[in-house]
């Protein structure tokens, strides 16, 4: 199964400002945490309003326009936020990710390649250690668990599509 995501992540109330100034859908997650994710039209609108570029600001990232970037930034400074990209076929993919704070990136861009190693005979992630997303999310303030890793700890892996994520909410 896939799972390919882009979503604005974080703290609900950093999450809920954004919502209600832009009109976007959101997600509820665990531990008080929420996401917005990525539609056509949010991004256009994003692009046009910030007006600073369309084209990719990171090579980690497909959509993290210029334009995106700067917004980010921008809703950045009374709580700290990210935004994440998944691209997985299988167990196999990658996944990338950056924080924001108080207008300044605080992690990232990161970004964690997971591939099947013949030798190991198990997947295993480049670079190895934590991977991109749970960097970020323990960066934002999720209270990092010994049992489960953030990814998990948000029920991240149930939504393995923005369209998944908006029909959720509908």
């Amino acid at each position: 199964m896939s799972h390919n995501i882009q979503c604005i992540i974080g703290p609900k109330g950093a999450i809920v400002e954004i919502v209600s100034n832009w009109r976007q859908h959101k997600l509820d997650l665990n531990a008080e945490f929420s996401l917005i994710p990525l539609t056509h039209d949010f991004i256009c609108d994003v692009n046009e309003l910030v007006n600073k570029g369309e084209q990719p600001v990171y090579k980690e990232f497909w959509l993290l326009s210029s334009s995106l970037h700067a917004f980010l930034k921008g809703n950045s400074y009374s709580e700290p936020i990210g935004y994440i990209e998944t691209d997985y076929k299988g167990e196999e993919g990658t996944q990338s990710a950056i924080a924001y704070h108080k207008g300044e990136v605080i992690v990232g861009p990161l970004k964690t390649k997971t591939q099947w190693d013949n030798k190991e005979m198990s997947f295993i992630d480049f670079p190895m250690d934590k991977r991109a997303i749970n960097i970020i999310l323990y960066a934002l303030g999720l209270e990092e668990r010994h049992d489960m890793d953030g990814f998990e700890n948000l029920t991240l892996g149930n939504y393995h599509s923005n369209k998944a994520i908006l029909n959720q909410k509908r």
